[in-house]
């Protein structure tokens, strides 16, 4: 385990676990590499320094932190993607942990810290803290924005779930409606899968939310490695999944093969636009904490946790010789 700072940008590691945490850039955690294998696991821009306003317009690559709100609309700072990502961080190592903390960002009277531990057996975790600096309550959501790389043959496992609420797609669903996972049926009636098949010919965007405790697993069956999810149930309730198939964010690039990727993200709300009348409210002096970790699993690991989620109906691990 060690927390180094590397030509700008921290570097944190847990056994094989890697991440690199980019505090200029709103906090970023742009990569969450594997020694073992070398692969980053998170998603990477394929634009070159793109710039702009909107979340869409800017370096989407890796895991941003979205506050107050997710969706843009009329609520103060409710802005695309909320105002983290917008302000730089500061942070500073403290014994075993990367302290690090914006203020005021954007202007909103609002302290966030987010301590990162490295942990045993190939663990981060990420603890949490906003504090209200201002004298009236605040509305908010907070949704963690991890994007990740997958590959055709990856794989979503979510065990607690039977059913998604569709937030949104690009019209092969029926918005509004509850989908079965991890396979759903398009307004045509053609059934199609959720979990796997990520594939530029899908053309297939969406924003899916589920109320479930976790844990979640991906799996990268390519380098025989998987990442595990695991958050606070009871500060965050519900987790949101994007898909992005082959629909190009940006015109300019318009190559399908660079736009595939997913999202894991556990959040406060079913929804990502703040409304303040139905949201949770941030109270002055109150903090709102939680945690969310990311375990590495070889895939030793990775078949013993399969085989446990499916109640031991699976196949029997090979003994190293």
């Amino acid at each position: 385990m060690s927390i180094r700072l590397s030509q700008r940008r921290w570097r944190i590691s847990s056994g094989d676990l890697v991440a690199d945490v980019d505090l200029a850039h709103g906090g970023k955690i742009r990569a969450l590499r594997s020694r073992r294998s070398g692969r980053n696991f998170l998603f990477h821009d394929p634009r070159r320094n793109p710039r702009g306003e909107k979340y869409l317009e800017h370096d989407i690559s890796g895991w941003d932190e979205c506050f107050p709100t997710v969706g843009a609309s009329a609520a103060p700072q409710a802005l695309d993607h909320g105002v983290l990502w917008r302000t730089p961080w500061h942070g500073q190592r403290f014994e075993r942990q990367l302290v690090t903390k914006v203020v005021k960002p954007n202007g909103m009277p609002v302290m966030l810290t987010r301590i990162i531990t490295p942990m045993e057996s190939n663990r981060l975790l990420f603890d949490y803290t906003f504090l209200n600096l201002s004298r009236e309550p605040l509305p908010f959501i907070y949704s963690s924005h991890p994007i990740l790389a997958v590959d055709p043959d990856s794989r979503i496992r979510l065990s607690h779930i039977r059913q998604l609420l569709v937030l949104g797609q690009n019209g092969r669903l029926k918005s509004g409606r509850r989908q079965p996972w991890p396979v759903a049926t398009e307004t045509d009636g053609t059934t199609v899968r959720l979990d796997t098949h990520f594939t530029p010919d899908r053309q297939l965007a969406g924003k899916w939310f589920a109320k479930t405790p976790g844990p979640a697993l991906v799996t990268f069956p390519r380098t025989g490695e998987a990442l595990r999810w695991t958050w606070d149930a009871e500060k965050l309730p519900y987790l949101g999944i994007w898909l992005s198939l082959g629909i190009p964010l940006d015109e300019r690039h318009p190559d399908p093969e660079q736009w595939i990727c997913a999202a894991l993200e556990p959040c406060t709300s079913k929804r990502d636009l703040l409304e303040p009348e139905h949201s949770l409210q941030l109270l002055p002096g109150e903090p709102y904490s939680f945690w969310i970790q990311v375990e590495l699993l070889s895939p030793r690991r990775q078949a013993r946790r399969l085989r446990r989620w499916l109640g031991g109906k699976w196949l029997p691990l090979k003994r190293r010789p």
